[in-house]
């Protein structure tokens, strides 16, 4: 899938990751309180997300990412004044980690793309239990437009249609996705969740819903609450 710039100014989202990204930044100033530096372990992270990050923290927070091997290289945009360590690792199994090893741990659209729900499960109980306190971030299931395609009701659709649609055409942001059995791989691990489903796995969490047209884009928990 072709990956889309949310690094321009220009664009919405932009506009909505840098508005959602002040939670994040009120979760390191709160920790800055107890600790200093603040340690963070970004799960599936990549490093110029963190150009977000205000001037005044910068020297304040250790930032680990956690990726596949082979999205390291994709992953590794040089962000020259902060404090940044890439580590090969499975967002669902983070036993390289001690509990509560960080201040917080943090995933922006991540959660979906984990594979089943019971990844899903792994996924969430790894981040809940290497640190502190958590801030997860995915695209809410019932909000029209599909995030990754750019596709209204994509998502909505039945996994073998969606398959199929993404082999045959190049739909929305994406190439067409060849052979089939990659088809099958990228819908495998492209599964939206609703608020409850965010609830069941974050159950300390607080939910906040990011709004768009008075409907909920994307859910954001914050915990423990």
């Amino acid at each position: 899938m072709q990956r889309i710039d949310a690094t321009d100014s220009k664009t919405i989202r932009y506009k909505f990751r840098k508005k959602r990204f002040e939670k994040v930044e009120n979760l390191i100033r709160e920790a800055l309180k107890v600790s200093d530096p603040v340690t963070v372990i970004d799960i599936g992270g990549r490093r110029d997300y963190w150009d977000y990050l205000s001037e005044d923290l910068r020297e304040h927070v250790i930032i680990t990412t956690v990726n596949f091997e082979d999205e390291l290289e994709d992953y590794s945009q040089k962000s020259s004044d902060l404090n940044i360590v890439q580590v090969v690792g499975d967002g669902c199994d983070l036993s390289q980690f001690s509990d509560n090893q960080f201040d917080i741990s943090h995933s922006n659209s991540v959660i979906e793309h984990v594979g089943s729900f019971a990844n899903m499960a792994k996924f969430s109980s790894e981040s809940r239990r290497v640190a502190k306190r958590y801030y997860m971030q995915t695209p809410n299931l019932w909000f029209p437009l599909e995030p990754h395609f750019g596709v209204p009701f994509l998502h909505w659709l039945p996994a073998p249609t969606r398959i199929r649609l993404i082999n045959k055409y190049a739909v929305g942001y994406s190439e067409r996705v060849e052979p089939i059995e990659e088809a099958i791989d990228e819908i495998d691990h492209l599964s939206l969740i609703n608020a409850s489903l965010v609830k069941t796995f974050f159950p300390d969490g607080e939910i906040h819903r990011e709004r768009f047209a008075l409907m909920t884009k994307s859910l954001i928990t914050i915990g423990p609450e």
